[in-house]
């Protein structure tokens, strides 16, 4: 299961050799995911439930009509300006952690928050940044590898992707970053994929 601490409305469950069906319901709170070991912990949407994860074989030419009506019904947002990881060690994440970060997520040594940037002459990675919510009950298992794959074929740019979970708007949902250079290049594929985008 891919996931990342995102600031949406979170609980997490301690993980110790339990299995999914049998973790406990934690109180959530920045500071006891703080305290949390890296190791121990996964997240759970504010309403207490299992992710769904679909499970289908078909052929290529079924996946790639499936993913197209996917993203022609995804709810696609895209944040203006540049995008930066700023890191920092694990003992400093109360006093460094921003209101503007749209991602915050850890290993065992340090917190990344991903922020945006005002001057894009730093020296820093930057990225172009987007989203996508889908509909609920909504098949969209492979899309990340179908559309990273769409997205190097077509404009040559790999992609990061990070995953975040909101019952309330269909469950799973993703942020997606590129290189800020490639960033028109990468919007226009996008919104050559997504109707909605285009004021249709």
């Amino acid at each position: 299961m891919r996931s990342g601490l995102v600031r949406d409305y979170y609980k997490y469950a301690r993980y110790r050799q339990m299995s999914l069906f049998k973790m406990q319901e934690v109180p959530w709170s920045l500071w006891d995911v703080y305290k949390c070991p890296v190791e121990n912990y996964v997240f759970f949407s504010k309403d207490w439930g299992c992710v769904n994860m679909y499970i289908s074989k078909e052929t290529e030419e079924q996946t790639e009509k499936r993913l197209l009506k996917v993203i022609s019904k995804a709810d696609l947002k895209i944040f203006n300006g540049a995008y930066t990881f700023e890191e920092f060690p694990i003992s400093e994440f109360r006093s460094k952690t921003r209101d503007t970060a749209l991602v915050y997520i850890r290993d065992k040594e340090v917190w990344s928050q991903l922020i945006p940037v005002e001057d894009t002459t730093t020296t820093q990675d930057l990225f172009k940044v987007i989203s996508f919510h889908f509909p609920a009950n909504l098949d969209n298992s492979g899309f990340v590898g179908w559309l990273a794959t769409h997205l190097k074929r077509r404009i040559g740019t790999g992609v990061f992707v990070i995953c975040g979970q909101n019952s309330s708007r269909g469950g799973i949902f993703d942020y997606w970053g590129c290189p800020y250079s490639l960033g028109d290049s990468f919007i226009k594929e996008i919104e050559l994929l997504v109707p909605s985008s285009r004021g249709q």
